[in-house]
Formats: C-alpha cells, sequence, structure tokens
C-alpha cells in the first residue's frame, strides 16, 4: 500500500509538471487549483482568466483582467464574463495540495460571482506562476548586449546555473563564483539584490562588473529559443546565454 501511494504521488507530480509546462506555452502566467470540489484557475496577464470545476458545474473565460497589488507579497487579478465575475487574491505564503508532498508559494482565494443573482461563492487553494521548463539548466554567458567577449576577458568562463524549483542561482561571473535567490513571475525572472559573491581579485574584472550589474536586483523579461536564454530589460536584449550540460 505504502509503494503504491509512493507511485500515485510521483505520477501525480510528473501529471503536475507537464500541466504546467503546457500552461506556459498556452500563455498562461499564473495557475491555482483546489478540492473540495476541484477546480482551476488559469491567469493570462494580457488576455483572460479561465476558470473550471471538474463536471462542468461552472466554466467560463473573462476578458483583460484587472491587476492590483493589495499589499507586501499580496496582489489580485479582477475580471468579468457575460455570466461570472470573478476576483483571484493570491498572497506570497507557502500552501499544500493535500495530495501530494508538493509545496506551492502561493495562497488562492478566488471568489466567483454569479451576476444575475449576485451570489458569491469563496474557492481555497494553492497557486503559482507558470514558467518554460528548459530555464532550469546551466547557461553559458555569449554576449552582454550586443558585444561578443573574448578568453581575455575573463578567468573563467562566466555562466548562471538556475534552480527554479528552489528559488536559487549560482554561477561565477569571470572570476568569482556567486549565489542568491530568484523568482520566476510568468515571463519574468526576478534576481535578488544582493548575490552572494566569493572576493577574489583578478587581473580581468570587467566583464565581471558589467555581468553582475545587469542581473543583481533586476527584474528581468526572459526567452528560450534553440538552445539560447536571452534577458530583456525594457525590451531590449541584455545579456545572451548558451546551452551547456
Amino acid at each position: 500500500m505504502k509503494k503504491l501511494l509512493i507511485v500515485c504521488s510521483m505520477l501525480f507530480s510528473v501529471v503536475l509538471f507537464s500541466q504546467e509546462n503546457k500552461d506556459f506555452i498556452d500563455g498562461y502566467d499564473f495557475t491555482c487549483f483546489g478540492t473540495e470540489p476541484f477546480w482551476d484557475v488559469k491567469i493570462s496577464e494580457g488576455r483572460d482568466i479561465s476558470f473550471d470545476i471538474m463536471g462542468n458545474q461552472v466554466k467560463f473565460t473573462t476578458g483583460i483582467p484587472e491587476y492590483q497589488e493589495t499589499g507586501k507579497d499580496e496582489f489580485s487579478y479582477s475580471a468579468s464574463s457575460d455570466k461570472y465575475s470573478i476576483k483571484v487574491a493570491i498572497k506570497k505564503s507557502e500552501c499544500g495540495d493535500g495530495m501530494s508532498d508538493n509545496i506551492y508559494p502561493y495562497t488562492v482565494t478566488a471568489d466567483v460571482k454569479e451576476i444575475a443573482t449576485g451570489k458569491i461563492t469563496q474557492y481555497n487553494g494553492c497557486g503559482q506562476f507558470t514558467f518554460d521548463y528548459r530555464l532550469d539548466d546551466i547557461w553559458v554567458l555569449d554576449k552582454i548586449k550586443d558585444k561578443q567577449f573574448s578568453k581575455t576577458d575573463y578567468q573563467t568562463r562566466p555562466y548562471m546555473e538556475l534552480k527554479v524549483r528552489d528559488s536559487r542561482i549560482y554561477g561565477n561571473a569571470g572570476c568569482n563564483t556567486f549565489l542568491g535567490k530568484i523568482e520566476i513571475k510568468g515571463r519574468k525572472i526576478v534576481f535578488s539584490k544582493n548575490l552572494n559573491m566569493t572576493k577574489m581579485a583578478c587581473d580581468r574584472m570587467g566583464l565581471e562588473i558589467e555581468f553582475i550589474n545587469a542581473i543583481a536586483g533586476k527584474t528581468l523579461e526572459y526567452k528560450v529559443d534553440n538552445g539560447r536564454f536571452h534577458l530583456y530589460e525594457k525590451s531590449s536584449k541584455i545579456l545572451q546565454f548558451y546551452h551547456t550540460d
């Protein structure tokens, strides 16, 4: 029986991971769900909110949602369809799904209002931002903006390793190793301002300084394609990496 539970938990995690990546590909930035009854909400910041209860008891898609920051690490999305309105309140607080050992970073409350009757039903659950699963890898710095560099510019080839589920980043900036925290928010990466770094002095530090200044404390858009990882600031590409094993 114990083995069966372990296998079921593993299968649930695999299915959930596959669904997370599909949601990202389908253009959703944030997903949340709950049980009793089973329900899910998918939010695309520039498109819609999709709400569904298993068994088609209630299912609708809204127009473009309105985003509002409601407190420290708290925010909400609101939108309406022809029959329903919905407000999804999200708080950064660890949340268990009650079905596996998975822990999610956000607690969610979804208030669904039936417009014709004014009846409001509240649903409680967990949520997370979606992300491109290919992020979770080791990336070697190739360009800063459009500038190529050579072996004479660094002591160790700059790279960074992203551990998305651990919210961690590791790497070498050209001379010193570093580690810090990251947070994935849809198609953006939030880098911690204070990166922990070794304090070696190298002959060539210019590239390291430029690299660290480009990410520390920044919220950058990202894109992964054809074995390349790109970071953008205000739609301008500032860093380009290539994949390595």
